[in-house]
């Protein structure tokens, strides 16, 4: 495993190295952008060039894809399935700008969105998650007030590491990458700088990392059909809208599809 973390770590220091001269000659440029920290992956990934469709960062997407390709060649992945629950926090309360919707809104992106992804069905397009080794439910307070609990039987954990890693993003993508990345849904490859000892192949090293959850949990081919709720919020208006709905709308219309709701 410490060879393993050597090549991710010669990876990333040679990305580091053939970059740099890149910043220095572009002083405007803001490192993050340089570095994959949000700039280079969102929207301009890919574009059309010279009339073509292609990726404009094929340098550093390479170097994403080395990354993951280690990783998933030597994760344990009965541990990430057996050991690990994997949720994705609707945080409108939290009060991020991209969150600015009610819970209903939120869910319903992911219920209608392109492509729509109701309980039961699986997505191809990865989903980023905060990972709870063997947690009880009460461990998840603090992290979020509405989350989509993944499930472990249909899904595949992609990526894993204590650390914020900046994958790059899903939603609001524009038709373009979409249609770049059609036969096999979108990535969420890593930052190339993210530091190789923050990077989780198995139960062990996370027992080494002194962390209390994977920061950072990519699943990919995922299902879900439950939403986990913080109970202490169960009065705020806008958890009592998305109980409705779920509850009196959604589950009343799609008998096929419903959505569970655990309570935390």
């Amino acid at each position: 495993m410490e060879k393993l973390r050597q090549l991710i770590r010669s990876i990333i220091l040679e990305a580091n190295s053939k970059y740099q001269q890149k910043i220095y000659d572009r002083q405007d440029l803001d490192w993050r952008v340089a570095f994959g920290y949000k700039g280079s992956p969102r929207g301009k990934r890919p574009d059309t060039i010279n009339g073509v469709l292609q990726d404009p960062y094929p340098e550093e997407t390479v170097l994403r894809r080395d990354i993951k390709r280690i990783w998933n060649e030597n994760s344990d992945q009965l541990f990430f399935q057996n050991e690990v629950t994997c949720i994705h926090w609707i945080n409108y309360i939290h009060g991020h700008k991209s969150s600015s919707r009610s819970y209903v809104k939120a869910l319903k992106r992911i219920l209608n969105g392109n492509p729509p992804i109701p309980p039961g069905s699986i997505s191809k397009n990865e989903f980023s998650t905060l990972g709870y080794v063997g947690a009880e439910t009460e461990e998840y307070r603090g992290d979020g007030i509405i989350g989509i609990k993944i499930d472990p039987d249909n899904s595949y954990v992609s990526f894993a590491a204590v650390v914020d890693s900046w994958t790059e993003y899903n939603y609001g993508t524009p038709k373009n990458t979409r249609e770049y990345y059609k036969s096999s849904g979108l990535p969420k490859r890593p930052a190339r700088n993210i530091s190789s000892d923050k990077v989780i192949f198995n139960k062990e090293d996370f027992i080494k990392s002194g962390a209390d959850m994977l920061k950072e949990c990519v699943v990919d081919n995922w299902s879900w059909d439950t939403l986990v709720i913080d109970e202490s919020y169960i009065n705020n208006e806008h958890v009592v809208e998305l109980i409705d709905y779920v509850e009196n709308n959604w589950n009343i219309s799609n008998t096929d599809s419903i959505i569970n709701i655990e309570y935390f």
